[in-house]
Parts: C-alpha cells; sequence; structure tokens
C-alpha cells in the first residue's frame, strides 16, 4: 500500500487502487509519491535535443521537478560518451509546475553550464529554443508545457 497523507488523516492506497490504512509511523518508510505522478505516471513537459555533441540528435525527455544533466546514468539526463560533461549533476533544469515555467540551475560540479552563451551561476528562466551548454555538448529546450497547455494538478 501506499501511504496519502491528507490534512490530519493517513490514507493507504494499494498498487491496484483499492483502499487499505496504515499508520503515521509507515510513512516516511514508503516512496515519495510526486505532485503530478500520483497516477503512477510522471508525464513529459518537455525535452532536451541534443544539437551539438556526440549524441547530437538525440531527444531527452524533462519532468515536473529537477532534471540533473551529467554522463553517469543515474542522471535523468544522461549525456553518456561526453568526457567533457561531468559525470554527476553538471546542471540542472527544472520544470516548476505551479508557475509553469522551465529554469536553469547550476549544477553542482566544478564544471560550469550556460544558457545562450551566458554562464549559469543563480536560476535562470528558461524559454522555447534556449540553448544550454555543458561542456562540448549544447542542448535546446523544446517545452511541451508552456502558456497554451500545462498538466492540470492530481489526477483530473
Amino acid at each position: 500500500p501506499i501511504p496519502i497523507r491528507s490534512n490530519d488523516e493517513t490514507l493507504s492506497i494499494n498498487p491496484d487502487g483499492s483502499g487499505g490504512s496504515a499508520d503515521k509511523s509507515d510513512i516516511d518508510s514508503e516512496k515519495t509519491i510526486g505532485y503530478y505522478s500520483d497516477s503512477g505516471i510522471n508525464p513529459v513537459v518537455g525535452w532536451l535535443v541534443c544539437t551539438a555533441g556526440k549524441n547530437r540528435g538525440k531527444e531527452y525527455r524533462l519532468v515536473v521537478g529537477s532534471n540533473f544533466i551529467g554522463r553517469n546514468k543515474e542522471n535523468n539526463i544522461a549525456l553518456t560518451g561526453e568526457t567533457s560533461v561531468s559525470r554527476s549533476k553538471h546542471a540542472v533544469v527544472v520544470y516548476e509546475p505551479k508557475q509553469n515555467v522551465f529554469i536553469a540551475l547550476p549544477g553542482e560540479a566544478t564544471e560550469l553550464s550556460y544558457v545562450n552563451d551566458e554562464v549559469v551561476l543563480n536560476a535562470k528562466p528558461l524559454k522555447k529554443n534556449d540553448r544550454i551548454k555543458v561542456g562540448n555538448v549544447e542542448l535546446m529546450l523544446i517545452p511541451c508545457c508552456d502558456e497554451s497547455f500545462s498538466w492540470p494538478q492530481g489526477n483530473e
């Protein structure tokens, strides 16, 4: 069962969708359920398309929250084979659903990242076709969610 907390009441939902029960001590031991993924699906909110580098032409799916860019497979955006890119968290692209915006953030690596040739040292808003550069790789933002569309909250 997956516990769901609503106000002061804790409910539980089994993977088959049926109800159940859980006490409050079980809440921290279960997997976190994302804001938009209560149905088990984390919908695509956009893509990064590689426009320069070894993976040129490949697309990478963006989801709600933080999307980490690095060359290890543990990253959301795994730029495998790109030795100019840090192994882990070279940069971050965030989709924030309440404001319906994309944001670039610096990663945890010592290497820098750039948006449209400007260094990313703090949160930088992104718009359609902005270019993110990490190492020798360039990625272009193609949003699914924008002013004309965004996913409804919850299971609507």
